[in-house]
């Protein structure tokens, strides 16, 4: 490529005890490769105001720079991170409400794991109330109004990545498909499948 453009300090490990003071020691340094990640005021305050002038320069010099794939993997650097933080898997969840119907899942598919969980909300006071086969059954306060328009507001459902509301047994691979399509809108996505859709 003939815009790539080699960094002024090489390589990596050079580049990353000029910029970052880390060394790189034998097993290596932890990545955040792709440039997502988060991280809280006093991890971005590890590092000088001065350092991070220093790098939007070095990276503001191009489009195909070495530099940028060096920054890729030294955010945990800059931020005082000498190990990887434990892995946690990216789950989704499909939930529904007690009204909802046809709700079972193939006996193939219930209590497999298939990267989704099934959560089936009831009021408190339903403690008569069976979840449908696949599912666990969750006793809620959170109205349904607000699990349907801000399910990340119920402490059940906050921790997953994505969630997918249901009225009827949803076609998982066709769930994932639409959910996948919606992300970039968001990580919360609502559905309302047909009656007789059944799971595949």
């Amino acid at each position: 490529d003939e815009s790539y453009q080699r960094a002024s300090v090489r390589p990596l490990g050079a580049w990353l005890t000029a910029r970052a003071g880390v060394r790189v020691g034998e097993r290596g340094v932890a990545a955040c490769l792709g440039g997502a990640f988060g991280a809280g005021r006093e991890a971005i305050r590890r590092t000088p105001a001065a350092t991070y002038a220093a790098l939007a320069s070095e990276l503001s010099a191009g489009d195909s720079l070495e530099a940028g794939h060096f920054a890729e993997r030294a955010w945990f650097a800059f931020f005082g991170v000498a190990r990887l933080p434990p892995l946690v898997r990216n789950r989704a969840v499909v939930y529904a409400f007690g009204d909802a119907a046809g709700l079972d899942l193939p006996s193939d598919r219930a209590g497999r794991d298939d990267g989704w969980d099934y959560l089936y909300f009831v009021r408190e006071d339903a403690a008569s109330t069976k979840a449908p086969r696949g599912w666990r059954l969750v006793f809620s306060r959170t109205p349904a109004t607000t699990l349907k328009a801000a399910p990340h507001r119920d402490p059940h459902l906050a921790a997953y990545a994505h969630s997918l509301y249901v009225e009827a047994r949803p076609d998982v691979r066709a769930a994932a498909e639409a959910v996948a399509t919606a992300l970039s809108a968001g990580a919360s996505v609502a559905l309302r499948w047909p009656a007789q859709q059944t799971a595949r």
